[in-house]
């Protein structure tokens, strides 16, 4: 029976069970099937945050499986659910995956002690996620009766003297975020967790705990996100004594330290097999040209997936450009000399996802050279390329996916466009498979679309289209989308 239930009903099924009292969830369990209970609580989403208004139906990765989640948005419903897996262990030992992301109050007596009862039985845990606000005390951790089972672990640790935090065997863990770091003593104590985790291939340390990038990592990732020059010390003695890490990708973003203090922790990595590298928020102009990150950029690595947002001369920019034959996805700012980089740009034959933010003057003639990137298939652009943007969808046969973002920041809407450091624990932005056409609430935006959407329908594989013109975008023109939709196999 477990087999035929659709997702949409083991998730409302999940929302009765986590409102009802624990006998009543036990009597919906026996009416129904004894193994609709485990498939609940395989996996748990805690938000009740104000943000939370739709009601979704994530699907949380175990392992490689998919597994639908319950989801919970009351603290009520989070009490009861919390006793229903203090009252039924064998529940608790089947969740596969616990997200919380709630502000929650765990001075609650009652809370607390739910938490703890329920972490002591938790053991099939693989992913444990802690955005939540208290941060998690380390207690609950140490109370893990498996942890050699567990694989994601991303916490939001209450802040203790570091030779309080247990010593965690993880020999499982692929991926380790910890907000926040805060001191060397705190960094010598998480050294130890990485050093025992032989499978290990992200760590990710957030400064503060609203930073939504990250710090450091293993033989695949490392990122520098918001770092200062008094966390400087602190990341090298985390990095002292270790490997020199093999890279894959890095990622130094919004860092707040000099150009020179950047190059220094750069020199604790091995960079000869990266092949993402994401520079945003920085100073490149007054790097050495004896420095890593100069040398970096002007030997030209074969890159496939690069975000630039430093400071720089166009002229090295560019240079760096023009050694990347090989990368398929560029994010970039341009903040000077627009034709100069999007004929740049147009060398890169293998390029296939383009995100372009403007922080200067252009003319739409600066723009003309990107019709020679035939194998584009994402392009994003500012909403004021709009007109030139259909000109060019036009003449791109590959293209399959079309963002105008009306805000320089770009895709402020978790659009599909593939991010430089995508694919991190599995993670990536792959296409979508789907229409959509998103528009501003001005009586006459649908029409002046109509008209648009009819001639993209004759284009050999568009599937996506996203317009962003204001910050605050509702959906509209559904007649359009839908017969669009209806004319296309997607």
């Amino acid at each position: 029976m477990e087999q035929r239930l659709p997702p949409e009903l083991i998730h409302l099924i999940g929302e009765y069970c986590c409102q009802a009292d624990a006998c009543s969830f036990a009597l919906t369990c026996r009416i129904m099937s004894r193994a609709v209970a485990p498939r609940l609580y395989r996996s748990i989403l805690f938000d009740i945050s104000p943000r939370s208004i739709a009601i979704q139906q994530p699907v949380q990765s175990v392992s490689g499986s998919s597994v639908s989640t319950t989801i919970v948005r009351t603290v009520a419903g989070v009490k009861q659910c919390l006793r229903v897996l203090a009252q039924h262990p064998e529940l608790a030992a089947l969740v596969l995956a616990l997200d919380v992301r709630s502000n929650l109050q765990l001075s609650d007596h009652t809370l607390n002690l739910l938490f703890s009862t329920v972490f002591v039985n938790l053991a099939s845990l693989k992913v444990l996620r802690w955005s939540a606000c208290p941060e998690l005390p380390i207690d609950l951790l140490a109370l893990l009766p498996n942890s050699v089972n567990v694989e994601v672990l991303e916490v939001d640790l209450a802040v203790r003297p570091w030779q309080e935090y247990p010593a965690l065997e993880l020999p499982n863990l692929r991926s380790l975020t910890v907000r926040p770091f805060l001191r060397a003593e705190f960094l010598i104590w998480l050294s130890g967790v990485v050093a025992n985790a032989p499978l290990l291939e992200d760590v990710w340390l957030c400064r503060y705990l609203d930073a939504k990038s990250a710090v450091g990592s293993s033989y695949a990732f490392v990122g520098l996100s918001d770092v200062a020059s008094e966390d400087v010390l602190a990341i090298k003695q985390f990095f002292y004594g270790m490997p020199r890490w093999k890279l894959q990708r890095l990622g130094l973003l919004q860092v707040r330290v000099s150009a020179e203090e950047a190059d220094e922790l750069v020199r604790s990595f091995d960079l000869s097999e990266l092949t993402n590298l994401a520079l945003t928020g920085g100073d490149l102009s007054r790097l050495p040209q004896s420095s890593i990150l100069t040398r970096l950029i002007v030997q030209g690595l074969p890159l496939q997936r690069l975000e630039i947002d430093w400071t720089a001369s166009s002229a090295l920019i560019n240079e760096f450009l023009l050694c990347q034959s090989s990368l398929e996805s560029l994010k970039i700012h341009v903040k000077e000399c627009p034709q100069v980089f999007f004929t740049t740009i147009s060398k890169l034959r293998n390029l296939k996802h383009l995100q372009v933010i403007l922080q200067c003057k252009f003319s739409f003639a600066d723009f003309e050279p990107l019709a020679r990137c035939s194998k584009l298939e994402t392009l994003a652009m500012p909403f004021s390329f709009e007109s030139c943007t259909w000109t060019l969808a036009s003449v791109l046969p590959n293209l399959r996916l079309i963002e105008l973002n009306y805000s320089s920041e770009g895709t402020a809407n978790g659009t599909p466009f593939p991010h430089p450091l995508s694919g991190l624990s599995g993670g990536g932005g792959g296409l979508v498979s789907s229409l959509l056409t998103v528009v501003h609430e001005d009586d006459l935006y649908p029409l002046q679309y109509a008209g648009i959407l009819c001639d993209l329908r004759r284009h050999p594989r568009l599937e996506h289209v996203q317009i962003d013109h204001h910050l605050h975008t509702i959906k509209q023109g559904a007649t359009d989308v839908e017969e669009l939709r209806a004319s296309r196999s997607v």
